[in-house]
């Protein structure tokens, strides 16, 4: 079985720019902390998916080049809220590739407050397309908050559970999740 790395970046930076947009980015501390776990167990993946700010800080590093390079939308809106696009983007990747989806231990680099969402995501659009019982793992690396952050859920853990909350509230209202399927979730069930 071939082992494919999936990268979900956290947060990134704004700076200001005198050229082109008010505002250009940088990956930031969790992005470079992911990038560099990535540059050094580069050789164990015989596929690379990576978000442009993992990707970005991993070639400012070393110059690798990920198989697949992933953009989301947090860069377009204030809040993004992508991980469902980026894990399709993934796997398109690795089908466009010519690897077979059933044949790959799926290895999700993240923060670990994102595991679940990112697992979740991604164990959805795998079965999906016709992955019965797929293998999904987290890279054992512990990523830190990034206090400076685009994003203000990014930059520490009280924030974190104050969007997921926020964030829960919203797919109820919206109808995009139902209140049993919280209750499997938090059950186990």
């Amino acid at each position: 079985m071939h082992k494919a790395l999936l990268g979900f970046s956290w947060g990134f930076r704004k700076r200001w720019s005198l050229s082109g947009w008010p505002w250009s980015w940088t990956p930031g501390v969790s992005n470079d902390v992911m990038a560099r776990w990535a540059i050094r167990h580069w050789s164990e993946f015989v596929h690379h998916s990576l978000q442009v700010e993992i990707s970005d800080a991993a070639q400012s590093v070393r110059i690798v080049q990920p198989e697949c390079t992933v953009d989301g939308l947090a860069h377009k809106r204030k809040y993004s809220r992508d991980t469902q696009i980026i894990a399709e983007k993934h796997l398109d990747g690795i089908v466009a590739a010519g690897l077979n989806l059933n044949e790959i231990e799926y290895v999700v680099l993240c923060k670990e407050e994102h595991y679940s969402g990112c697992r979740g995501l991604l164990f959805q659009q795998l079965r999906a397309r016709g992955v019965v019982y797929p293998q999904i793992s987290r890279a054992p690396i512990k990523v830190p908050f990034d206090r400076h952050s685009a994003q203000w859920y990014t930059r520490g853990p009280i924030r974190v559970l104050l969007y997921k909350i926020y964030r829960g509230i919203e797919l109820l209202w919206s109808g995009e999740i139902k209140p049993r399927q919280i209750l499997k979730i938090v059950t186990g069930g």
